[in-house]
């Protein structure tokens, strides 16, 4: 992919926090607050069931702080696309000593290290697998309590879209994250060589 594009994509990345905010709100704390009342039914639940769901939700609460501060990985993601462009310019320009720094910069700083990145990307990833299979688990113990139109008015709400909005952000992520290492490799090669 070229880099424009790269920086575009990035830029239109969703995000993560809205997305997360907007889930909590259609799904757990519909189930987790007293102030449901347009889900009745969900009051209703029998002792054992609210106590399992109760345990199953408390299970990723941790794990919702920390997707929720995966919105980081797109800022990175936006300053990777800003660096190649500004190393593709460098090395057009034939300035090593900047090439140089950029580099170094996307290698070995603290904050905007690439490889640190990739494994910020690949953790959000299993974050949001591991909250899926929860979504999962405790819509199945709904499913077993509740009437089919029950059932059917909750599924309906729109917590799945933003359950899927995250896998999709997952996706996007690591593709960007390859493309952008990708692009960084050749463009390290170029320089070397012009030098």
């Amino acid at each position: 992919m070229v880099l424009r594009e790269i920086k575009k994509e990035v830029d239109n990345l969703a995000n993560v926090e809205k997305n997360l905010r907007k889930f909590q709100d259609n799904w757990i704390k519909p189930l987790r607050t007293n102030t449901n009342s347009h889900l009745p039914f969900v009051k209703e639940l029998d002792h054992e069931t609210r106590k399992m769901i109760n345990r199953k939700m408390a299970l990723f609460q941790e794990e919702l702080a920390e997707i929720k501060a995966s919105q980081a990985i797109n800022e990175k993601l936006g300053y990777y696309a800003r660096y190649l462009i500004e190393l593709k310019l460098t090395t057009l320009q034939d300035d090593y000593s900047k090439s140089k720094m950029i580099t170094n910069r996307m290698l070995n700083d603290d904050v905007l290290n690439l490889s640190q990145t990739i494994e910020d990307v690949k953790s959000f990833d299993e974050k949001v697998q591991k909250l899926v299979t929860h979504y999962n688990e405790v819509n199945e113990l709904l499913q077993k309590s509740l009437s089919l139109e029950e059932v059917v008015f909750f599924m309906d709400l729109p917590h799945k879209m933003y359950l899927q909005n995250l896998l999709k952000i997952a996706q996007k992520q690591k593709t960007l994250v390859r493309d952008l290492g990708k692009n960084f490799i050749s463009l390290a090669k170029e320089t070397r060589k012009r030098k």
